[in-house]
């Protein structure tokens, strides 16, 4: 915590001396090592006098629960910060319980990213009914959280039906059957979804959950881009999503498992290429009316 914290306020002696004259400050605050509870309290003591946060990461930076309550009672009161990463920071269930809190009344923080956490069920829970409140928060990242059916049925009901979250990255769960069908029901009733990360979470077999991603699919108007890699699926899905995607020109990104067939590769190739040449050509028109009414 010492050298983050001595770099800190030499950054804002700088600033202060007018070194920095005409270059603007970009200082993300990144701790890259362990830090105790004490250490924590120090560096949320010292930010508030920096007048240019926007990005506070700790990287297994272990807080654990009782740091991360420490962060949220400066979320509550610091209004600056537009990013929030605890990668592999052993943040749980409680830890989300402060988060999901503070998120009902903070209105700055966009970013989010909790990957590599032991959040579960339980905490997925507990952080989605503070999301539901939560109208700034665009970017959120769950990747390798633990998370599983109950998980992914708390995601459909309370951030995508209910939140303003426009990026989802959910790689690496166990979400499963049950928790898709319950994602892809809420999909059909989400406005502002934007992008879509299922990779690796074991639902690729059931043909129910495939039947429920694809009306999900269809159904949304907002989506642009849905990675659906590491999830080995019947046939019978694949050619059903496929058919999605051929009716859905929006979709300009839209991943399958690498072991699907050559000809269904080719095919989602071929779709994506038309669905962005059809982007391409729709802004195009777009900029020339704004021209001609100039």
């Amino acid at each position: 915590c010492g050298g983050v914290v001595r770099k800190l306020r030499a950054e804002m002696a700088a600033h202060a001396e007018g070194e920095r004259e005409g270059q603007p400050p970009n200082f993300p605050v990144i701790v890259a090592e362990p830090m105790a509870y004490a250490g924590v309290q120090a560096l949320a003591a010292a930010l508030p006098a920096w007048r240019w946060l926007h990005q506070l990461s700790f990287w297994k930076s272990k807080i654990g629960d009782d740091g991360l309550m420490v962060l949220a009672e400066l979320l509550q009161k610091d209004t600056r910060l537009r990013t929030l990463e605890l990668l592999n920071a052993s943040v749980g269930v409680r830890g989300c319980g402060y988060l999901g809190r503070v998120l009902t009344q903070n209105d700055t923080l966009t970013n989010l990213i909790l990957d590599h956490n032991p959040l579960g069920d339980e905490g997925v829970v507990l952080l989605g009914d503070g999301l539901k409140w939560n109208s700034s928060v665009a970017f959120l990242s769950l990747q390798y959280c633990g998370v599983g059916a109950v998980g992914g049925e708390a995601i459909g009901k309370f951030i995508i039906r209910s939140s303003s979250v426009r990026e989802l990255y959910l790689k690496g769960n166990a979400i499963g059957p049950q928790g898709v069908i319950a994602m892809a029901q809420a999909l059909a009733k989400n406005m502002v979804l934007q992008k879509l990360d299922l990779s690796d979470n074991t639902f690729g077999i059931d043909l129910e959950a495939l039947e429920a991603l694809r009306d999900g699919i269809e159904s949304n108007e907002s989506l642009t881009w849905v990675d659906l890699h590491l999830n080995s699926m019947v046939p019978a899905g694949t050619a059903m999503l496929l058919e999605v995607l051929k009716g859905k020109p929006n979709l300009l990104e839209f991943r399958l498992y690498e072991r699907a067939s050559e000809s269904v590769f080719k095919e989602v190739l071929d779709q994506l290429t038309l669905n962005v040449k059809a982007a391409k050509k729709k802004a195009k028109k777009g900029k020339g009316r704004k021209g001609k009414k100039g």
